[in-house]
């Protein structure tokens, strides 16, 4: 599917920044990619994310009687924070590449915790700011397999 709806989403609080990366479960990051410029308070990265929110997107295969298996496509998504005055990689695995799996508040800030033992701190100067922008539809496409529906529209 070509002709897919691009998303952006306006971060100017802490809602819209959950809404964000909310989109983002599951999106595969590359951290030698990231930047942050320490000076102006900027963070920008580079996510791939799976595609589901417009119909049609998903397509179904059903296999071997009761498995199925869903392909979607892969979309690259930038993400830029601003107003930023402090952020801290945890990195236990030494990697380059993580699939983000939630955003967590505590009481300085804001940690983005990924699967592979890696997480983001963020601590903004006031509120959140920024936004999540899908660039492009990539070649590539994902896949789920499946013990039955998934997803009832399909």
């Amino acid at each position: 599917m070509k002709d897919l709806k691009m998303i952006t989403i306006e971060i100017n609080d802490e809602s819209a920044l959950y809404k964000a990366f909310d989109i983002l479960h599951d999106a595969r990051f590359c951290l030698p990619k990231a930047v942050y410029n320490q000076n102006d308070g900027t963070w920008s990265a580079v996510f791939e994310r799976e595609y589901f929110e417009q119909e049609g997107a998903v397509r179904q295969d059903k296999k071997f009687l009761f498995f199925r298996r869903y392909t979607f496509p892969l979309v690259e998504c930038t993400v830029v924070l601003r107003n930023l005055c402090d952020l801290q990689v945890k990195d236990k695995s030494n990697i380059e590449n993580y699939m983000f799996n939630e955003i967590q508040k505590h009481k300085d800030g804001y940690s983005l915790v990924f699967c592979e033992g890696m997480e983001i701190d963020l601590k903004f100067n006031n509120e959140p700011f920024g936004r999540l922008q899908d660039m492009r539809v990539l070649e590539k496409e994902g896949s789920i397999w499946s013990w039955g529906r998934m997803f009832k529209d399909l």
